[in-house]
């Protein structure tokens, strides 16, 4: 039974648990330079970023417009593509042009195909639809009228057999993000409408989600508005304590009912626990959160900046200021985005949506263009890794789960990997994915180091000088980029 707050008190917390918090323990990632430790990214990277595009409206040839120029190597529309590694989302269930496994919605008995389903399987496979948009555009308007009143209309076995043709289909997305609205959103604890994780309701599936392999859960709150980046180096504690400060807490410590009436999220007993969510909240990328069942899953966030993401809003959400901010601080952010609707930015719905183009060809303006290549530079110029939202996460994930032993002597140093420990994962053995770019900083006056897996196999570690960290060499693996297809071939 976590401690019971009023929202007053829950307001006051932060300043009450947070005051004099050091560095080491605010979300930052500082490598110790005395001896083996993981590197804050890949080599020789000093920052990360992912996009995270909600599939929203965007057809297939919509998808291809832009991911050919941002992804691919060849000519395009906009130029040579910039060969960045960059995902996408999709849909169970879908009735318009979004990629999609069955045609139409959960109450349609034939499950035939859906849009485009054989790219969609071809480039799920290779890795670049790491991410499920909830189930789908899930709402009562397509209920048929003799069933509006039926309590079973959202049911379990539609996720099992949404989970069960992707399997069919060797699609292994990772990534779990909720759609507006969407009954098969996980809630978490700011849950209320979300059912996926209501043991209560029909629709209850989260235990099959995390059985069938999705580790990461963007929950609706999840959102940051003005803090471009998670798991910051402040500097020292002065700029942090000023960050803490001026951290928007509330929309974090609370949570609606149907009513829109606000209510205090529940916390953990214990002052350690609640810090330790509190530091979560405020500047980690992954953090844990309890699930409307009880149980623990791993919650991440996306950065959404004022303005509504879609397509005309990514120059300002995205800007060679914050980039420089984002190094300097050595920190990851997932950038939120629909760039398959293109439109007014405004920040009122209601005025904005009329006016807007869906799946618009081109996709890109010209500032979207500019800002693609601002952050393919900084891509090859190795300062800014760019991964796809499921790979930055389990990076992410994997710096701070990573288990190893160093043994050391005056001729050799040792690195033995003895798996991942992680408070909602658990502890076993690392998989090779997971070590994809593994990279250590180690003293530059250190001997040879030499790194092994669990089964005692040596990795082909390089090294190099450390251009972050400085007084430093890194002990690395090559990271491996996946490679967009010239044009997928449909299955």
């Amino acid at each position: 039974m976590g401690a019971v707050l009023s929202l007053a008190e829950l307001q006051a917390l932060p300043g009450q648990l947070l005051q004099g918090l050091p560095i080491e323990g605010s979300g930052a990632h500082r490598p110790d330079r005395s001896g083996v430790a993981v590197r804050s990214f890949p080599f020789p990277y000093r920052a990360g970023l992912a996009m995270s595009n909600d599939c929203d409206s965007q057809s297939l040839e919509c998808l291809f417009d832009w991911h050919d120029f941002v992804n691919g190597r060849a000519s395009t529309r906009y130029g040579d593509g910039l060969g960045l590694e960059v995902g996408d989302s999709f849909w169970v269930y879908g009735g318009s042009v979004e990629p999609h496994l069955f045609k139409g919605n959960p109450f349609d008995a034939s499950h035939a195909d859906g849009y485009a389903l054989g790219e969609l399987v071809e480039l799920g496979r290779a890795g670049w639809f790491d991410t499920l948009h909830s189930f789908g555009n899930w709402s009562l308007r397509f209920v048929p009228p003799d069933r509006k009143d039926d309590p079973s209309i959202h049911s379990r076995d539609q996720i099992a057999r949404g989970l069960e043709r992707m399997d069919e289909l060797g699609l292994k997305p990772s990534v779990y993000v909720n759609h507006s609205g969407s009954p098969s959103n996980v809630g978490g604890p700011w849950g209320w409408y979300q059912k996926a994780d209501d043991p209560t309701h029909g629709l209850y599936s989260l235990d099959l989600l995390k059985q069938f392999g999705f580790r990461y859960f963007w929950l609706d709150s999840c959102t940051q508005l003005d803090k471009f980046g998670e798991d910051l180096d402040f500097g020292d504690e002065w700029h942090l304590q000023r960050a803490l400060n001026r951290f928007r807490w509330f929309h974090w410590l609370r949570r609606v009912d149907a009513d829109r009436r606000p209510h205090p999220v529940a916390m953990a007993d214990g002052a350690d626990e609640q810090r330790e969510l509190l530091v979560g909240i405020f500047n980690r990328l992954i953090f844990p959160v309890d699930a409307q069942d009880g149980s623990r899953i791993l919650a991440f966030k996306r950065y959404r900046d004022i303005d509504q993401p879609v397509g005309p809003t990514f120059p300002m959400q995205v800007t060679a200021a914050k980039l420089d901010a984002l190094e300097q601080a050595r920190g990851s952010v997932v950038v939120y985005q629909h760039f398959g609707v293109f439109g007014p930015r405004g920040r009122l719905p209601a005025a904005s949506r009329p006016h807007r183009k869906r799946s618009p060809i081109p996709a890109l303006d010209e500032h979207s263009v500019a800002t693609w290549r601002l952050i393919a530079e900084r891509q090859r110029s190795g300062s800014l890794f760019v991964a796809t939202t499921s790979r930055l996460l389990t990076w992410v994930w994997m710096r701070d789960a990573l288990r190893y032993q160093v043994e050391q002597n005056d001729e050799r140093w040792t690195v033995r990997i003895s798996g991942v420990e992680c408070p909602v994962l658990g502890t076993r053995d690392a998989q090779a994915a997971e070590l994809n770019g593994l990279a250590f900083t180690v003293p530059r006056h250190a001997p040879e180091v030499r790194v092994f897996d669990e089964r005692g196999r040596p990795l082909p570690v390089r090294r190099a000088a450390d251009p972050v960290h400085e007084g430093c060499d890194a002990v690395f693996l090559e990271w491996q980029p996946l490679e967009w297809p010239d044009r997928p071939r449909a299955t």
